[in-house]
């Protein structure tokens, strides 16, 4: 059968059971219902001794051996010889193939005799040898594997014992010879002859953390200690304590008349003798395997704290990591990161808990090694404390690895913590990037003096900004920008500055932070000052601080709070106001002269956009007409008669209720035909929502809706075709009617229906050329002649009214039988020339059904 199927590596091979026939090998396949023969191989050399390995099988014949591939019948003669000298027959030099799985590789140890003794070679199963080789001082009689050793029976009655992991010679045991021992035999595993003993010093108890110890105690202890103690670490090494325990039964031993098992100490076991042996090389050979147990990992962390003392921290990172060890008991050995600990009581073994609570810091420990190894009289020489700082560097290596690696299992803030404690201590540079995520794991107040102490300023305001702590984070930056904190690495933007003041919540603080980033950058500023809520803010007091900071930008400010802000006040929009009509007068004003434009002030300013006065034109004019806290007669006097601001003052007119004052500004004084038309027909308001919404969009303005929808001024019991005429009268009464001219024209084209064509046509001047007002005759003659058609439609209605009216009569005249007698004493005959308002109440209604008609009597 396969040598190796038991092992948990091994697999499936080609088939269940090999056979072995002096010159043929039988296949045989097991199966649940029964067995097969898949074939039979034929051998070149008679064999009598054979071992599989999954699908290769190494035969021993009287000379030599031979591997033999099952899948493929393919045959390798393997050049080492059974036995290297004729002195002994091969009937007593029997051959020994022992199938193992070493590193993963399949592997066949055969023996072969010599005069010096015998050798142990491993060949692959293609035949190639390794490198690997053991040595026997005589020849075995029986060669078994028991997990990682070789066991070989002896002629000299000795059972030697090999290591494959260090291959070499562990352990041997003296065989009685009386009992004539014959071989050893591999069985399966079996545990129910071991009973695994229990020990004390594996029960568990609980240990206060930060170990509480005599250090002066520990002081005299240690100075009373030999050098060879000290050397050997006898004061700190756990008191001899019965850990010893047996591996399952695999291997027993056959003798003339009975069988013994043999097994072999656990791993820790192993290892545990070592340590009392001081053999630490040895205990790190022991515990080098895949799983560990309990009482393995304690004696990994006996043995990590050997590698402790000794100065040897990347050997007791790696023990340390495995060995699952509460990572604050670590810790606690560390002065610098002890303190990030609360008071803890932590589970631990017996033996283990005070073997730990007795060790000293581990800057201590470094300090006891310098000073046994070079002696006190040079421990202070610069090459001693260049030694000793590199000491401690390994040793906050070796905590860093250990809390990297609990962080992967458990996402602990401590952890965290310290491990940004032992980066920064190692490297005050390390990056940002680096840093922040154990940093943000932490709270604001764990790292708050960490963070300090190292200069990383930059860092804990990300902190405090990830923990929506945004003034305090603002603080802390604006303190690094003002040069009154100096961040070690870190430097500060005002972009990032401006991004946590947009997180605010409060609106002071907002507007706070904002007026100090002004200092350093107002473009950025600006737009958050902008955003700020001032309804319950003194924006006088922030406009002025603002100015002195960039005039400018406080005129900017001043004029987004008076265009968007609901609570109006007074002192801004007046202020706004002046500020304005001054810009506007001004002797810098470029802005070209509105009269070349003669049809629409607005659209002049559409046309000029680019020029700044238009802009504060436009400012100006939805002020005077939306602001409900400005005093019109005060701005009225502002504006004097200045041409470039008699649209406005058409809008304060307006305001005050002096509408033809208004009309006449727009129409004569401006000669704004457009705006003097939309002022008749928008109800008396110079600018309207709707346009003013469109200049200030073309203007880049913000303004707020709700002071859009103030409306100050409102032509109620007028009609539209009354302002429209009395545009008209304004423009005919003028002397110089010349010049408006196309005013009127304009006026008369556009709005004929709202005219009397008799009586402009006897206004206007005989020379002026009929095409001029084509479309105003047009219009008019048009209207008369559809207003004479409906007169007579109406009259030929009402004479069918009336016929019908005269019918309805006679039927119900005669239903009432008799004679009828028509002369001038009966009822009055409806003749058809009645008017329509002397006729009687009738139903009007000629859509109901009529009555049939009754024929006249003759």
């Amino acid at each position: 059968m396969d040598g190796v199927e038991d092992q948990p590596n091994a697999t499936p091979g080609y088939a269940s059971l090999c056979l072995l026939k002096r010159k043929k090998l039988t296949l045989i396949m097991l199966e649940a219902r029964g067995w097969a023969m898949i074939k039979e191989i034929g051998m070149d050399r008679e064999a009598f001794i054979a071992r599989r390995l999954n699908n290769v099988v190494c035969l021993a014949s009287p000379t030599g051996y031979t591997l033999l591939q099952l899948d493929t019948g393919i045959q390798t003669s393997l050049g080492l010889p059974i036995s290297q000298t004729n002195d002994i027959s091969s009937a007593k030099i029997r051959p020994c193939i022992v199938p193992v799985i070493l590193e993963d590789a399949q592997i066949f140890v055969i023996t072969s005799h010599s005069r010096s003794g015998t050798l142990g070679a491993f060949i692959q199963s293609d035949g190639e040898p390794t490198e690997k080789l053991l040595e026997w001082p005589a020849h075995p009689r029986s060669v078994v594997m028991d997990g990682p050793f070789i066991l070989a029976l002896l002629r000299n009655d000795t059972i030697e014992v090999h290591d494959l992991r260090c291959m070499r010679r562990v352990q041997q045991i003296p065989v009685d010879p009386e009992k004539q021992p014959r071989s050893l035999v591999r069985i399966q595993r079996n545990d129910l002859l071991i009973t695994p003993p229990i020990h004390s010093a594996l029960q568990t108890a609980g240990y206060k953390i930060p170990f509480e110890k005599d250090r002066d105690a520990s002081s005299a202890r240690l100075e009373a200690s030999d050098e060879e103690d000290q050397r050997s670490h006898s004061l700190y090494r756990p008191t001899e304590t019965d850990l010893h325990e047996s591996l399952p039964i695999c291997t027993i031993l056959e003798y003339q008349r009975e069988v013994a098992g043999l097994t072999f100490p656990t791993t820790a076991s192993v290892a545990w003798d070592c340590i009392q042996a001081h053999d630490w090389s040895g205990a790190e050979i022991a515990m080098e395997k895949r799983d560990w147990d309990a009482q393995d990992r304690v004696v990994a962390i006996l043995l990590a704290v050997s590698h402790i003392i000794a100065g040897r921290f990347h050997a007791a990172s790696r023990l340390l990591v495995r060995s699952q060890l509460d990572i604050r008991v670590i810790i606690d050995k560390f002065p610098e990161f002890r303190r990030y600990m609360q008071p803890v009581e932590v589970e631990m073994p017996r033996i283990l808990g005070d073997a730990w609570s007795r060790l000293p810091m581990v800057d201590e420990m470094i300090d006891t090694n310098l000073a046994m190894t070079y002696g006190s009289e040079i421990f202070e020489s610069d090459a001693v404390k260049e030694l000793r700082s590199k000491l401690l560097r390994r040793a906050e290596d070796m905590l860093r690895a250990i809390v990297a690696h609990a962080l992967s299992l458990c996402n602990d803030p401590l952890y965290h913590l310290v491990l940004l404690a032992v980066i920064l201590r190692q490297d005050n540079t390390t990056s940002y990037q680096e840093l922040f995520p154990h940093a943000v794991a932490c709270s604001a107040s764990q790292v708050d003096k960490l963070l300090h102490e190292h200069r990383r300023y930059i860092l804990y305001a990300g902190v405090l900004r990830q923990q929506t702590q945004y003034e305090e984070a603002l603080r802390i930056l604006c303190a690094v920008m003002d040069g009154k904190l100096h961040d070690a690495v870190d430097t500060v933007t005002t972009q990032s500055i401006g991004q946590a003041i947009e997180r605010l919540e409060s609106p002071a603080s907002q507007i706070k932070f904002a007026l100090w980033l002004a200092q350093h950058d107002i473009q950025r500023a600006l737009p958050l000052l902008y955003k700020a809520d001032f309804s319950d803010q003194d924006s006088d007091s922030i406009i002025e601080s603002l100015r002195k900071v960039d005039s400018k930008a406080a005129e900017q400010l001043l004029e987004h709070i008076a265009l968007t802000e609901a609570n109006q006040r007074p002192s801004q929009h007046m202020g706004l106001c002046r500020r304005l009509i001054s810009s506007i007068l001004s002797d810098s004003n470029q802005l070209p002269s509105y009269t070349n434009m003669p049809y629409s002030f607005l659209d002049f300013l559409r046309q000029n956009m680019s020029h700044a006065e238009a802009r504060s034109h436009i400012m100006l004019m939805i002020l005077l007409q939306f602001s409900s806290v400005i005093d019109s007669n005060v701005m009225l006097e502002l504006l004097g008669h200045d041409l470039r601001l008699a649209f406005h003052r058409a809008v304060l007119f307006a305001r005050l209720e002096h509408k033809k004052e208004a009309l006449k500004v727009l129409a004569l004084e401006l000669k704004d035909a457009q705006s003097a038309e939309n002022f008749c027909i928008e109800h008396g308001q110079v600018l309207s929502r709707r346009t003013a919404l469109q200049l200030a969009s073309m203007a880049d303005l913000e303004v707020n809706s709700e002071m859009l929808n103030i409306n100050h001024n409102s032509l109620n019991e007028p009609n539209q075709k009354y302002w429209l005429n009395t545009l008209l009268t304004l423009y005919m009464d003028q002397v110089s009617i010349e010049d408006f001219r196309s005013c009127i024209t304009r006026l008369l084209n556009t709005y004929a229906l709202q005219t009397d064509l008799a009586a402009v046509i006897t206004r206007l001047p005989s020379h002026w050329k009929l095409f001029e007002l084509q479309q105003f005759l047009t219009n008019s003659l048009r209207t008369q002649s559809s207003q004479k058609r409906s007169a007579d439609v109406i009259k030929s209605l009402a004479l069918s009214h009336s016929l019908s009216i005269n019918e309805i009569y006679w039927n119900k005249t005669r239903s009432l039988g008799g004679i009828l007698q028509e002369d001038d004493n009966d009822s009055p005959i409806i003749q058809a020339h009645t008017p329509i308002e002397q006729l009687p109440a009738w139903d009007w209604d000629l859509s109901k059904e009529k009555p049939a008609s009754t024929p006249n009597r003759t």
